[in-house]
């Protein structure tokens, strides 16, 4: 396994003759504790933002199949991409219609913000937004808590080594955080309530596209039962058989995954009543 300065120094390179082609940004906003309802509110607006370098880049057909087979629209980012040009310009303002004044904006707030898997998109986002990245890891990682005042997470990190989860790819973790939460809220638990800010995008920008939160609908026993699931996509979140004809959907695998959940709850429950049954028999002898 090669050191962490081999694997920066990698990506690097990759980040210098790459491009951003579109950035997804997700504002949440705190608006208050309902401690009658046990339900924590809170406002949040999705944007994606298409891009469109003006420096010649690297197209990689692998990814540009996986980008396209998960709903990426090309013709869409070269139609009405948003130009940039990488590095930072002086003088940026917050009104300014870029990628770095956008970065800018985010930074300066001071706000934590939250990546999945996003050591490549930081790596990303420095190059092409701040400034070119520099020789050694140290510095990079220097440099980054300088930006990220506010605190930088990440999810896949947190899924992976703190809460054990079977997949850390990023859809199977929110939909798999939206399924828990709703189960909260039909227990009167304590439970996350969000709601569109209702954000319009700004001057009706071509190159903004507000995305929807609303989770989609989970599929019943009936369906599931008749459904072959991809082991690979549930694993990993993509397949690169190009011929598979099994399934490829994520609210499968979760819906799945609670059948087998509540086999396994069953079995347990029957053990217990087998064990306090030859207690209670032990007893009486």
């Amino acid at each position: 396994m090669c050191s962490f300065e081999v694997r920066y120094k990698i990506m690097r390179d990759v980040a210098d003759s790459h491009a951003v082609l579109s950035l997804g940004v997700a504002c949440f906003q705190w608006v208050e504790l309902h401690s009658s309802s046990q339900q924590i509110s809170c406002e949040v607006e999705v944007f994606n933002i298409w891009l469109l370098s003006q420096r010649p880049y690297v197209i990689d057909p692998q990814s540009s199949k996986f980008l396209i087979n998960h709903g990426f629209d090309f013709n869409k980012q070269f139609a009405k991409g948003l130009p940039y040009s990488p590095g930072f310009s002086e003088g940026v303002r917050p009104t300014d219609h870029t990628p770095q004044a956008l970065l800018a904006h985010i930074l300066t707030s001071k706000k934590p913000v939250v990546f999945h898997n996003g050591l490549v998109d930081v790596l990303f986002l420095y190059h092409s937004f701040y400034t070119s990245l520099p020789p050694s890891s140290n510095s990079f990682l220097a440099d980054l808590t300088e930006l990220f005042q506010g605190g930088a997470y990440d999810t896949k990190a947190i899924a992976e080594y703190k809460m054990g989860e079977t997949a850390s790819y990023l859809e199977y973790i929110f939909r798999k955080s939206q399924k828990e939460n709703a189960q909260l809220k039909a227990e009167g638990r304590l439970h996350l309530v969000l709601r569109p800010a209702g954000c319009p995008s700004r001057d009706g920008a071509s190159y903004m596209q507000l995305v929807s939160i609303t989770p989609p609908p989970v599929p019943t026993a009936d369906e599931i039962a008749k459904i072959q699931l991809c082991q690979t996509f549930a694993s990993y979140g993509f397949c690169n058989n190009g011929g598979c004809q099994l399934c490829h959907d994520v609210m499968v695998v979760l819906a799945q995954e609670g059948v087998w959940e509540a086999v396994c709850r069953e079995r347990r429950k029957r053990k217990r009543a087998k064990r306090k049954a030859r207690l209670k028999e032990q007893r009486e002898e």
